[in-house]
């Protein structure tokens, strides 16, 4: 996925566009936009999200309860299989007067060191040369859907209703008062140690008994490793938030990705073509299987989008080496 409002509002800045194009700034901005069916669908969506996984439920409220209120972030992205666009919605507490101690414990969430990354993909690389296509899979590809929505909360947790959350209720047939409030029963996108307890919960998934049971790497704890009983290496992982690559044997691959979805719900990208926005190419010479990495894919479907919003071609854009 890629923030196309991001980019589009930067080519205004730099003098590349003659109009500013940018995502809606909040819920006025958004229903008043000629999009305004598409983010409405996906607001929707996004309600649905709390409900199918139990993160919200209604309650009466208590005078004497903190509550805390939410706001929606509208961007444009690219599904990460199909590569249609789409209006996506994100309802997001804000949780910056969330205190220390009182609503939260702690906030820190790992990602990978990038040379623990490219360690990997080399380590894979290797056995793919040495064990061959059919016997390793050099780098496959899974999204977590909503990951942080399936993490229970220690504490409870209040909000205010959302924009436009009355009418979804009227539509999807769900009782709700104006004076009613939202209990946020799981882990939400703007609290403090959502990404703290997601990340846990994503460590337990991976290494418990009778699963996956994946090493967790004591010197990057986003990587993770398997060995058969006669010490083979057959699994390769790496952990970025709610993104995973596996490198392994099919068998292993196959193994990691059930057990998973078992848990989550999750979107099987298959193999890795993209990460982070940098393209990977699988490739062969006389010494072996390589990646060729490029973000020239990723320049060209920003410029060919933003030409088919702005409707003239761009005065210029940049395109980057290998």
């Amino acid at each position: 996925e890629f923030d196309l409002g991001q980019v589009l509002e930067t080519m205004y800045e730099l003098g590349m566009t003659e109009e500013p194009w940018t995502d809606p700034k909040n819920d006025k901005q958004a229903m008043e936009s000629p999009e305004a069916g598409n983010w409405l669908d996906g607001l929707f969506e996004e309600y649905d999200n709390f409900f199918k996984r139990r993160a919200w439920k209604i309650k009466d409220r208590d005078p004497n309860q903190e509550t805390f209120r939410s706001r929606n972030v509208y961007k444009r992205k690219t599904h990460a299989v199909t590569k249609d666009w789409r209006c996506r919605v994100r309802n997001c507490i804000q949780g910056f007067p969330m205190i220390k101690g009182i609503h939260y414990e702690n906030s820190y969430a790992a990602t990978p060191l990038a040379e623990s990354v490219r360690l990997v993909l080399a380590k894979s690389l290797y056995m793919l040369a040495k064990l061959g296509k059919t016997n390793w899979i050099v780098a496959d590809a899974f999204d977590v859907t909503a990951a942080f929505l399936n993490s229970l909360l220690p504490t409870k947790v209040f909000i205010e209703l959302p924009f436009y959350f009355l009418e979804y209720c009227a539509e999807r047939g769900i009782a709700c008062r104006p004076d009613q409030v939202i209990e946020v029963a799981n882990s939400q996108y703007g609290m403090p140690e959502s990404a703290r307890l997601w990340e846990k919960l994503f460590v337990e998934i991976l290494t418990e008994k009778g699963g996956c049971e994946l090493v967790q790497c004591k010197s990057d704890p986003c990587i993770f490793y398997k060995h058969d009983k006669k010490g083979n290496l057959i699994a390769l992982f790496i952990s970025y938030i709610d993104d995973a690559v596996i490198g392994g044997t099919p068998a292993m691959v196959k193994k990691i990705k059930d057990h998973v979805s078992s848990r989550v719900e999750i979107v099987d990208i298959g193999k890795m073509d993209t990460h982070l926005s940098i393209g990977y190419e699988l490739k062969w010479d006389s010494q072996g299987p390589y990646f060729e990495c490029s973000m020239q894919d990723y320049v060209n479907k920003m410029v060919q989008r933003a030409e088919e919003i702005i409707g003239e071609p761009l005065k210029d854009h940049p395109t980057p080496g290998y």
